[in-house]
């Protein structure tokens, strides 16, 4: 079970990593956090039941996520995802 939210993150950090090393002007620059976003959204839900049936640390791959999506947030869609991870980690914190 530990390795799943593991290879999640790993694939999603690859996504935002590749958004971060995007000109502002290349046109995935709009469609790659949408989709990032989108996934994000998905996933918080399943890793919050995780977190919440298995009684596991919850933030570390949610801190993973959103460290990176801080690089680059400002004036793009990443700084919906790293809004939510922030809130996701603060309502984790206060459930350890």
């Amino acid at each position: 079970m530990s390795r799943l939210p593991s290879l999640f993150v790993a694939g999603f950090a690859d996504g935002i990593r590749r958004f971060n090393a995007l000109p502002a002007n290349d046109p995935e620059s709009h469609d790659v956090p949408l989709d990032l976003r989108t996934r994000f959204n998905y996933w918080k839900p399943a890793w919050w039941t995780i977190h919440q049936r298995l009684g596991v640390d919850g933030r570390p791959p949610v801190q993973v996520i959103y460290d990176l999506a801080t690089v680059r947030a400002q004036g793009t869609t990443m700084d919906e995802i790293e809004v939510n991870a922030r809130v996701f980690i603060e309502a984790l914190s206060k459930k350890s």
